[in-house]
């Protein structure tokens, strides 16, 4: 059990992480595509 909890709040960390690079690349590249 405790494995399959430590599995999941990884699983969590990286879906975070990569949501908040996503956000962070959007939040970048959104000005240009509103400028062009």
């Amino acid at each position: 059990m405790p494995l399959l909890t430590n599995n999941l709040s990884f699983s969590a960390m990286i879906l975070i992480t990569l949501m908040a690079s996503a956000a962070q690349t959007a939040g970048r590249n959104l000005p240009l595509t509103l400028v062009s």
